[in-house]
Parts: C-alpha cells; structure tokens; sequence
C-alpha cells in the first residue's frame, strides 16, 4: 500500500507454512505474480531485473496503490460471502455426517 514493490520467495513442500507465503499470496490478488519467485535462483533473477529497471521501479511505486485498492483484497463483501459460503458448506456436511473424505 506504500508503494514499495515487494520479491518473494513462495515455500513448497513439507516446510510451507502459512505466514511464509502471506507475501505471494497478496501480490498474487494485487496481480503482481510476475513478483513470486518459486526458486532462490528466479527471486535473484527477479530482483536483479527491478534494480537494473528504473522505469519499471517508477511504474510499480505509482500504481501499487490503486493496483491493491481495486484487487480482490479489499474486496469486504465478496470476502463475507465467500466466508460464509464455506461455513454453509461446512455446516451441511457437519449435519449430514460426511467427513468431507
């Protein structure tokens, strides 16, 4: 939101856990995936194409804002009812005695 691009680095595997791809995940629903790296390799790669691009830094710093302000994470309503959408379907195979298996 501050106008500071973010590279991240995604985790996979048995040492994924939640807080190490909060980072991908945000830049992936602002529509910045081309800022996710799957691999150490590719998170230089990517960082060195951002230091070596002023012009891209420029564009990325002035339109990260808007960029996050019209992205589905700042969407509150299409948020709630996807929640609770999931409680439903949860509820229904709670009641109906299915594991979900």
């Amino acid at each position: 939101m501050m106008g500071v691009p973010v590279v991240t680095l995604r985790s996979r595997g048995a040492e994924s856990f939640h807080s190490h791809n909060v980072s991908a995940s945000l830049l992936m629903q602002a529509g910045l995936q081309e800022l996710v790296a799957d691999s150490e390799e590719e998170y230089i790669s990517i960082a060195l194409q951002l230091a070596g691009d002023p012009a891209r830094l420029a564009r990325l710093r002035s339109t990260l804002r808007q960029r996050v302000m019209r992205s589905p994470l700042m969407d509150g309503g299409k948020a709630s009812h996807n929640l609770e959408d999931a409680y439903r379907s949860m509820w229904t195979r709670f009641v109906g005695g299915s594991d979900g298996k």
